[in-house]
């Protein structure tokens, strides 16, 4: 039996996503240059694309939250 391209999709996707729900799947569009400077870093042993990304959330959450006041910090955590 041929798969259609959508049940393509949903295995990948099955395949690929942690069974416990700590990775999910996100659908952007880059700057051709913010995705070559993606490759570079990818091309380094061990930092993957997915991992620089979650590395660079993180600064950028760290930056930001530590100029936050606690009414400031509480109200941007509780709009999650």
């Amino acid at each position: 039996m041929t798969l259609t391209n959508a049940e393509k999709q949903a295995r990948y996707r099955e395949r690929h996503l942690d069974v416990d729900g700590e990775k999910v799947g996100v659908g952007l569009n880059l700057n051709a240059g913010t995705r070559a400077k993606m490759g570079r870093l990818g091309a380094r042993p061990r930092l993957y694309n997915n991992r620089s990304v979650d590395e660079v959330v993180e600064r950028a959450e760290l930056r930001v939250t530590a100029r936050l006041r606690s009414r400031a910090l509480k109200a941007n955590y509780d709009a999650e």
